[in-house]
């Protein structure tokens, strides 16, 4: 399943998706998790995991039960059309809450997404004008919820860089 926004707030998203760079301070065996982007088994339904690492992994910014209030108001608005104002209300979350918050629980590997930032920030410059249109596809829910699995992984055995 994918999902298709509008949005003009693409460039501030991309930037703070950058944030996931901090798993590549870790050893490489902690990258593993990214072979789901090329290998996804098919039992294995992706938007359900998506949302349930989301959930999980949002927790860690608000609480569990208010992670799960905001998700459930995501997929009501999903449910009621409002994919675009699902996204909106979840893009300034994502950027203001989320992604400094998870740069201040991995403080010791700035320099990871400071530079895919910058690189990132130079492409989006190249690209104008940016697209409004944002295809949220599987392949990207497997980025995502590798990621997760990578920053749990981090934060739950309490590794140290």
């Amino acid at each position: 399943m994918h999902f298709v926004v509008h949005t003009p707030m693409l460039a501030p998203v991309v930037l703070a998706a950058m944030h996931g760079t901090t798993d590549f301070a870790y050893p490489l065996y902690r990258l593993l998790p990214y072979v789901s982007i090329l290998w996804w088994p098919d039992a294995l339904p992706v938007t359900p995991l998506f949302l349930c690492g989301s959930i999980v992994h949002f927790g860690r910014d608000v609480g569990k039960c208010n992670s799960c209030t905001m998700h459930l108001m995501f997929i009501l608005s999903l449910v009621f059309g409002l994919e675009d104002e699902a996204f909106a209300a979840f893009s300034v979350y994502f950027c203001l809450v989320h992604t400094p918050l998870h740069y201040r629980r991995h403080l010791d590997v700035w320099r990871y997404p400071l530079v895919a930032t910058t690189l990132c920030a130079l492409v989006l410059l190249c690209i104008q004008p940016l697209p409004q249109e944002v295809v949220l596809t599987e392949w990207m829910q497997r980025l995502v919820i590798a990621h997760i699995v990578c920053d749990e992984w981090s934060l739950v055995s309490n590794m140290t860089l």
